[in-house]
Formats: C-alpha cells, sequence, structure tokens
C-alpha cells in the first residue's frame, strides 16, 4: 500500500500518454518537489498525519485537436509516530501506592516498566498503579516508563517517557537517653536523633526554657530554684505528602 510513515518522504511515479503537458496537486498540507517531472517528491506537512490521508493528482492536458484533461489520483495512508506521556512527577509516602494517569496518542499498544523493584497492577493499562517495592523505598526514588507502540507494523516505531516517582519515609524521632543534672545546671540534649524530617520542634513540662528549639542539640535551661523531673519532648514533622 501507499503507506507514509512520520518523518520520511514519498517519491510519486507517474506517467502520461499523448499529452502536451501536465501537472500535480495535492490536498496535503506538505510540499511538492520536483513537479515539473513525472517523478515529484512529496514532503509531507504535520496536518497531513493528523488527518490520517492526502491524495496526489496528476493532470495531463491534451493535445490538439483532443480538448479533454485526463487524471489520475494516488491516496497516501500518512502514519503518525506514537506519543507516550507518562505524567508529572510525583511524590508519595512510604507504604502508599501510587495512581498512574498516562496518556497517549496514535498507538496500538502500552506497556509500563520500572527502574525499581516494584509492579504494575496492569502495566498494559495507561492508567493503573504502582506497588513500589523494598529497593524503590529504600532509594527513596524510582523511574516510571511508558512505553507506547506505533499504530502500523509497516512503521515500526516506538515512544517512550518517564516518570520519576519520589518515595519519602515518615519522620522518626529519638529524643535521646534520660539523664540527671546538678539544681543550676543547664543540659545540652546531644543523644537525641531524627530521620525524614522536615522540620524539628522540642517542648518541655518544666519551669526553665529550651534554647535553639528547633535543632537536634537544644539546650535546657531550668528555672530559677528548679528540681524535679522535666519531660522533654522532640517531635519531628513529616516531610510531604506524608
Amino acid at each position: 500500500g501507499n503507506v507514509v510513515c512520520q518523518g520520511n518522504n514519498v517519491v510519486i511515479q507517474g506517467a502520461v500518454e499523448n499529452a502536451s503537458g501536465y501537472d500535480w496537486s495535492t490536498t496535503g498540507s506538505g510540499t511538492m518537489q520536483n513537479v515539473g517531472t513525472l517523478e515529484p517528491t512529496y514532503v509531507p506537512g504535520e496536518e497531513d498525519f493528523v488527518n490520517g490521508q492526502v491524495q496526489i493528482t496528476l493532470t495531463a492536458q491534451p493535445q490538439a485537436p483532443c480538448d479533454e484533461n485526463a487524471s489520475a489520483t494516488i491516496t497516501l495512508d500518512m502514519i503518525h509516530s506514537p506519543v507516550a506521556d507518562a505524567g508529572e512527577d510525583a511524590e508519595i509516602c512510604s507504604g502508599n501506592t501510587h495512581n498512574l494517569n498516562g496518556t497517549a496518542q496514535y498507538y496500538s499498544s502500552i506497556s509500563w516498566n520500572s527502574s525499581g523493584d516494584g509492579y504494575f497492577e496492569n502495566f498494559d493499562n495507561l492508567q493503573t498503579q504502582y506497588h513500589p517495592g523494598d529497593e524503590d523505598i529504600a532509594s527513596g526514588q524510582v523511574t516510571l516508563t511508558l512505553t507506547v507502540n506505533g499504530t502500523s507494523s509497516e512503521c515500526s516505531s516506538t515512544d517512550t517517557d518517564d516518570m520519576v516517582l519520589t518515595i519519602n519515609s515518615p519522620a522518626v524521632a529519638d529524643a535521646g537517653e534520660d539523664a540527671t543534672i546538678c539544681q543550676g545546671e543547664t543540659f545540652n540534649i546531644v543523644t537525641a536523633s531524627a530521620q525524614d524530617y522536615s522540620s524539628l520542634a522540642w517542648t518541655h513540662d518544666g519551669q526553665g526554657q529550651l534554647l535553639n528549639p528547633g535543632s537536634i542539640e537544644p539546650t535546657y535551661v531550668p528555672g530559677n530554684n528548679e528540681t524535679g523531673s522535666v519531660e522533654i519532648t522532640l517531635t519531628a514533622n513529616d516531610q510531604s505528602p506524608c
């Protein structure tokens, strides 16, 4: 058939008999080159592949005393290359799945692939869920690739698109070890730790005050003549979207 794959030009092979002259015309949005010959080249336009077909007509003018033109038309099937869009990059919290909303055009089939160890509920559906694996969660990120295959076996083209899924873990806080100080002393907290947080906050139920309460190593300054016990709490706030 007269199949034209996107990105290619096509040479038309015409023939006339008993003609005084001839000319070429097209319904397409492209351009004709070498129209003074019987083997011109058609350079397709983008709209041709959207519309799907182009007609090219050769018209021959008669020799005297004949006065009727003769014409012949061929139809070109214009095959658009497939287009893949995996969607925007996204973030999820560890333990959750991600809803994929890929889109595609001019395709016959699709498939999803992961750079990590997770799995897709339906790897051959544009809309599906991705379940991150342990390696995905440990690395904090995975690339998901959408591959789409073209509509014609004569145009063996594919297109791919990636999206990056960032996997944040819930915040973890450890206020450190219990301690004892003498009356009138201050206490530097140096054994606390936190992970996967956006910010830190310290609170207490004592009579004194905390210096640098947004840091991992604040200092508790007891109140005047304060004795007894004080409970000091570390809060680690999650990173979005946890």
